[in-house]
């Protein structure tokens, strides 16, 4: 039910966040955001511990978490692997200087055409402040998404079949 309950919010000029506001009476738009505050001493550490500090780099990931279900093979909400591919062979042909890092748990892609691979190798706690200090995130509609909007981040969102006018931020 929903792409039914989408249907309905997307009628009355609502989303998914605006729903949140009407089904709790707390006064919430699709674009208000609540930025974390985050340690600069942490934030040091950790891109350190992880080869970023000092780096110009953007972020991708596949879209798919731990919870996703990929018994029945790639996600249709998800990006296929080629075009993946093909977004990160243009923008390094444009920005050669930026690094492309790969963020993603268990479940995601191993892309070996990623410039740095974090796929499995960072705790939650360490993503707000690797989004946060990227010039871009890029993934499909994911956690990881409503995860970077809580920090300095922008990101580019890939959807489909989702909804966009239902889930996305301006």
């Amino acid at each position: 039910m929903d792409g039914t309950l989408a249907e309905i919010a997307i009628a009355h000029g609502g989303s998914r966040v605006q729903n949140l506001g009407w089904f709790t009476g707390l006064e919430v738009g699709q674009n208000d955001r609540a930025e974390i505050n985050l340690s600069a001493a942490k934030a040091e550490e950790i891109l350190k511990r992880l080869g970023l500090f000092g780096l110009k780099y953007i972020t991708i990931h596949d879209g798919i978490n731990t919870n996703t279900d990929t018994s029945l093979g790639h996600p249709t909400r998800c990006w296929p692997r080629e075009h993946w591919k093909e977004f990160v062979r243009l923008f390094k042909a444009s920005f050669p200087d930026i690094k492309v890092v790969q963020l993603g748990g268990n479940k995601s892609q191993l892309f070996d055409f990623a410039d740095i691979s974090l796929v499995g190798k960072t705790t939650v706690a360490d993503l707000p402040y690797i989004l946060d200090n990227a010039l871009l995130h890029v993934d499909g509609e994911s956690g990881m998404v409503h995860l970077a909007n809580l920090t300095r981040a922008r990101c580019v969102v890939l959807f489909g079949p989702s909804k966009a006018d239902y889930l996305a931020y301006a």
